[in-house]
């Protein structure tokens, strides 16, 4: 009895150890954020990661942002390249099982963070080839975040009911039996708020636009709120007349909003491994 409990005890030091250096190289990998801003920097440092980090996760999660930086800086060959070598097995692929349970801060600039990046810069012919090769991965249509996409992508295309019904069951907690982490669920359900926001001025209802104009109020909080809310031509109008006061200074705070944006989400990516994804209650 004594040996099996110094052999669990073992094992679970051994795996502490593991989560920590692989926390270590998540957060590595997000700082690259930090660069955004920067063009040459930002695609140096994700083309270093990819060529010298030995462990195709990794190699992948930095090949995802570099798709989210080609999807801004319009760089229309890189984009196809890079979507092309991404491997998205090495995503949630382990030891040959599928484990949903990481990498979803991945998932979501795959599903969603580059698709709305493209919607805002007129770039939407992009986000077909982007779908063709997640669609490839039937094993991630169990999470929440594939599905937002998927509904989302209605909407960039004008394609069929524009995803509305999926965001408004959604927000009265329709979304059981699809697998996501805890901790984000209100990050998507911002988003969500957001989009139907965004189909409510489009349709001129003023009236429902007001319903949301709390929830994106308190979105624009975190620099993710900020900078999704901008994609979608969402502004409210104090935040309109200081950006025009201090035009000259937008490139410093969008970096700053970039720093705060990529922590949150390390510091959420860190703790995937701690958390166990469960279906609503």
């Amino acid at each position: 009895m004594y040996f099996i409990f110094v052999l669990f005890m073992i094992y679970m030091i051994f795996r502490t150890w593991l989560q920590v250096r692989r926390n270590g190289e998540t957060n590595k990998i997000m700082r690259i954020m930090d660069h955004f801003q920067d063009e040459e920097q930002f695609f140096t440092l994700a083309d270093e990661i990819i060529s010298t980090n030995p462990k195709p996760e990794f190699q992948n999660k930095a090949r995802v942002l570099r798709i989210f930086g080609d999807a801004n800086y319009r760089r229309h060959e890189d984009f196809m390249k890079d979507l092309g070598e991404l491997d998205i097995r090495a995503l949630y692929v382990k030891n040959n099982q599928v484990n949903l349970e990481y990498n979803e801060d991945s998932f979501f600039y795959l599903f969603a963070a580059i698709a709305n990046k493209l919607y805002s810069i007129g770039d939407t012919e992009m986000i077909a080839p982007l779908y063709e090769k997640l669609d490839q991965h039937t094993d991630l249509d169990r999470l929440l975040i594939s599905k937002i996409g998927h509904e989302a992508k209605k909407f960039y295309l004008k394609e069929d009911d524009l995803g509305k019904p999926f965001f408004e069951g959604m927000l009265e907690g329709e979304y059981a039996g699809y697998v996501y982490n805890k901790q984000l669920i209100g990050i998507y359900k911002s988003i969500v708020t957001s989009l139907l926001a965004r189909m409510a001025l489009d349709e001129g209802d003023e009236a429902k636009y007001k319903e949301y104009e709390p929830e994106l109020k308190a979105f624009t909080a975190s620099g993710l709120g900020k900078r999704w809310l901008r994609e979608l031509n969402i502004e409210f109008p104090e935040e309109s007349e200081e950006t025009a006061e201090t035009e000259e200074t937008e490139a410093p705070e969008e970096a700053e909003e970039t720093a705060e944006e990529t922590a949150a989400e390390a510091e959420v990516s860190a703790q995937e491994d701690k958390k166990e994804q469960k279906d609503p209650e």
